[in-house]
């Protein structure tokens, strides 16, 4: 449960990315029009996207690898993957007086 609270984030920025892109680019006759704004956008965000889910290769990797299976090496990725989400994606807490 405590990983999938830490991935809420993460998994948040990646919808509004492909949120704003499909906002920016929904209208056919608006990117017809500003065409070379548009590929520009579109060649940061996919940029912006890369370079985000680089950091995920090696996780997924062994994630693809391991049997579906309970056993001590699933055991020893969810706390890997824990301890990934934990560092990459803190959260914060306010605290109040």
């Amino acid at each position: 449960m405590r990983i999938l609270q830490l991935l809420r984030t993460p998994v948040a920025d990646f919808d509004a990315t492909f949120d704003l892109v499909d906002a920016q680019t929904g209208q056919i006759l608006n990117v017809l029009q500003a065409f070379n704004s548009q590929v520009e956008f579109v060649r940061e965000m996919r940029n912006d996207l890369h370079q985000r889910l680089m950091q995920w290769d090696d996780l997924l990797g062994k994630w693809e690898a391991l049997d579906a299976s309970r056993s001590p090496e699933a055991e020893a990725l969810i706390k890997e993957s824990y301890r990934f989400a934990a560092y990459h994606f803190p959260q914060q807490q306010r605290w109040r007086r």
